[in-house]
């Protein structure tokens, strides 16, 4: 048994999402397991489909075994995402490689920047750009080239390589045994405007399903996937249109003082000032996140903060590890690999809210949890009622 391991988000699972899962199969893993975000995703958006269509998507497109990321990393920023979901695959005790898309497409360039940023020097070079009023992405890769060259930095420079060494960075930390396995990106990059060949990136569907419908869509998606899609958008159970979301989250911020802004995940240097002015004055959500961007302040940033406190996820939890390991979906395969992990598994294993673990922090996490699928079914075209974590049981595949 060779076991590999994903993290991911299959927002929706298209062409590009097979094709990994099938590379990662013909490299030799014999099972693979998927560690996916629920129903708010790693940039502070609601997902476009909840978190049942998503792991039968994933099942039906190749993997075994579909394990939660819980909420406080699923909808952290790359590093903590990262972390969360390393932590998860090293905590069940029986993965051998992580499988990730990326644009390098081979370790050696990847590792050059994960000692870099690793050097006890990157983070006084990290802060120095950072005053500057920069992104973090960009004060990072100026941290880079100056320990190493411009072309090891320019690494960075794409998304999916960024995100490549945050698993790096994350086994490394967790002194973890597990082999980073790189599969080159095909087709589209991460968010591309123009779909590539039989390849269009999740941020290309979601916008185009909106406008074009999904006959628009399908040439891009697994047939299995495009009739889940397709199911979903029959049943009014598909979040093609954020309008709603957006303005459940304004009206949400609108009641909060300006000592609880201060206080919000990720809110530091006057932010929550400009965050409270923009929100009495500003009148939606997309107007708000654009009058308080800047360079240092990304869009994907705010709209995490912003889905921090409509959800209300406390600051620092994401910097602890997930405290249990949550079953969504399994096959065969994924069946055969739980038995194995009622040996391995370092954590508790949670196939029903009655199996979570004594433990405050877990109760905490899997309420969080019950709170965010509430909200979510609120936000569906046709809502969801209550209590989707009791109710929807595993999916068996």
């Amino acid at each position: 048994m060779t076991v590999a391991g994903i993290i991911a988000e299959y927002n929706p699972f298209h062409n590009g999402h097979a094709h990994h899962i099938t590379a990662t199969r013909e490299a030799g893993a014999t099972h693979i397991v998927a560690v996916m975000g629920g129903n708010f995703t790693q940039r502070g958006t609601p997902a476009l489909l909840p978190k049942a269509d998503r792991v039968k998507m994933a099942l039906a497109g190749g993997a075994d075994l579909i394990i939660e990321l819980p909420l406080p990393w699923a909808s952290a920023a790359a590093e903590r995402f990262a972390f969360g979901g390393v932590s998860i695959l090293e905590n069940m005790g029986c993965i051998d490689r992580i499988s990730f898309g990326c644009e390098a497409g081979e370790i050696q360039p990847l590792n050059a920047v994960i000692n870099a940023v690793q050097d006890p020097r990157f983070p006084d070079l990290l802060r120095s750009a950072l005053k500057e009023g920069i992104s973090y992405p960009e004060a990072q890769q100026r941290a880079v080239t100056a320990l190493t060259d411009q072309q090891t930095a320019a690494v960075l420079s794409e998304p999916n390589n960024t995100l490549a060494i945050e698993y790096g960075k994350a086994l490394s930390i967790l002194q973890s045994t597990i082999v980073p396995y790189p599969v080159l990106r095909q087709g589209a990059v991460h968010d591309a405007d123009t779909p590539e060949d039989r390849f269009a990136s999740a941020g290309w569907i979601r916008a185009n399903l909106l406008d074009g419908g999904l006959e628009t869509v399908r040439p891009f998606m697994p047939t299995e996937a495009v009739n889940l899609l397709d199911s979903a958008l029959e049943s009014r159970h598909c979040l093609t249109d954020t309008t709603l979301a957006d303005r459940l989250m304004l009206s949400f911020l609108r009641r909060l003082d300006l000592s609880q802004f201060a206080a919000l995940p990720g809110v530091s240097e006057g932010l929550h000032n400009r965050l409270y002015t923009a929100v009495q004055t500003e009148e939606s959500l997309k107007k708000v996140i654009l009058a308080v961007k800047t360079r240092r302040y990304t869009a994907a940033r705010l709209r995490r903060i912003v889905t921090a406190a409509y959800l209300g996820i406390p600051a620092r939890w994401e910097q602890q590890t997930p405290p249990y390991i949550r079953v969504l979906g399994f096959n065969q395969n994924g069946r055969d690999l739980l038995q194995k992990m009622k040996k391995t598994a370092r954590l508790p294993l949670v196939s029903d809210p009655q199996q979570l673990p004594d433990d405050p922090f877990a109760k905490e996490i899997f309420e969080l949890e019950c709170k965010a699928s509430d909200l979510y079914g609120s936000m569906l075209p046709c809502p969801l009622p209550c209590g989707q974590e009791y109710t929807v049981g595993m999916i068996r595949y």
